[in-house]
């Protein structure tokens, strides 16, 4: 398997840590549709050959200052493309807001995107790995029970 590169543009930053089978993301700034196809390339061109291995994601919104309308089209639009050439219904979502504003920007988001089900909106590091190992440990229990 080749390394796969940190992704660092404007506004974004993702790594995948396979120790803990996590991707990161950390969104900055003006939150733009530009940063969010950022993201969506990389996870496709990163890590499409391993997305299996991986068990979570952190989307950590904290220093958002705003979310551009253009960004939620962005979101719908390729979050949906994706998951058409893409299982990621393994793979627990949480998403750390900074405040209730934000929280429930990204609870209506996530709710637009394909497997609600999957993504949780919390409000710190650890409630956000806290949520992964639950998940986890819940899609491992069923996987034993089939």
């Amino acid at each position: 398997m080749s390394e796969i590169q940190d992704l660092n543009k404007p506004g974004v930053y993702a790594t995948y840590e396979a120790d803990d089978r996590i991707i990161y993301v950390t969104y900055s700034g003006i939150l733009t549709g530009e940063a969010t196809r950022h993201y969506y390339q990389w996870l496709t061109q990163q890590l499409s050959g391993i997305i299996s291995e991986v068990r979570g994601s952190v989307f950590d919104f904290r220093a958002v200052e705003e979310i551009t309308s253009a960004n939620t089209r962005t979101i719908t639009q390729s979050s949906h493309g994706v998951h058409r050439n893409i299982d990621l219904r393994h793979i627990g979502v949480a998403l750390i807001a900074r405040d209730h504003y934000q929280e429930h920007l990204l609870r209506i988001t996530a709710d637009m995107t394909p497997n609600p089900h999957t993504k949780r909106v919390v409000h710190s590091m650890g409630d956000a790995l806290e949520y992964i190992r639950e998940w986890s440990d819940t899609l491992n229990a069923h996987d034993q029970l089939a």
